[in-house]
């Protein structure tokens, strides 16, 4: 088997991770709104979502320095092992930063971890959508039209996350009152609110994710 072929059957099982178990954290989180159910039921819910949440967030840092050593291999990006080197770094940090932030969530240096997570991607996202508009105005490093777009839909995903974070924050603080002092309905639909917001950016990214999977494979542009 070629170096080629192995990058590229990660470059596979990435999205399909990320995508697969990205599902089954939100329809953790969607269950664990449903008042029907006993409360430890709903705990369990999104516990699971809420484990399960770790493998689709490596994942999507992980698809960065793959899918360009796929590209590296395909000669349609010239990068050499110091730009490989700082693209792993970059991912990396990324999942440091973001196993820390879930790993304190519920302590007072969690929401000071998840703000610097806001920064990186916020950063991480410009960069990559920048660096997509540079080349396709002529100067960049992708010649190839499909390549560059699926950098810009990368880097909007990086926004969207920070976006499912914003949006789910409020619900894990009303999640938390509700299993401490128990339901009420103005607490219930904080949570629900908070989920559903949090969806419509999931929505969002499984869109994103799906064009760039349509954009390797058939290649328009």
């Amino acid at each position: 088997m070629t170096w080629y072929a192995f990058w590229h059957y990660l470059h596979i099982l990435i999205l399909v991770f990320w995508l697969g178990t990205d599902l089954g954290v939100m329809l953790g989180a969607k269950k664990s709104k449903d008042t029907a159910l006993s409360l430890e039921s709903r705990m369990v819910a999104l516990q699971l979502a809420l484990k399960l949440d770790v493998i689709p967030r490596i994942m999507a840092a992980l698809a960065l320095p793959i899918g360009m050593l796929v590209a590296r291999h395909l000669d349609l990006v010239q990068i050499g092992n110091l730009g490989m080197a700082v693209l792993w770094l970059v991912a990396l940090i990324w999942i440091a930063i973001g196993l820390g932030a879930g790993a304190t969530h519920d302590k007072p240096i969690g929401a000071r971890i998840q703000k610097i997570l806001w920064v990186y991607l916020v950063i991480l996202g410009g960069a990559l959508f920048g660096t997509a508009v540079w080349s396709w105005i002529g100067s960049g490093p992708f010649a190839d039209s499909w390549l560059a777009a699926k950098l810009a839909f990368y880097g909007v995903i990086c926004w969207l996350a920070i976006g499912i974070d914003w949006a789910f924050g409020p619900g894990v603080a009303a999640f938390a009152k509700i299993a401490a002092d128990g339901s009420t309905p103005e607490l219930e639909q904080a949570y629900s609110a908070s989920v559903d917001n949090s969806v419509r950016f999931v929505y969002a990214l499984y869109l994103c994710l799906l064009i760039i999977g349509w954009l390797g494979v058939a290649k328009p542009l």
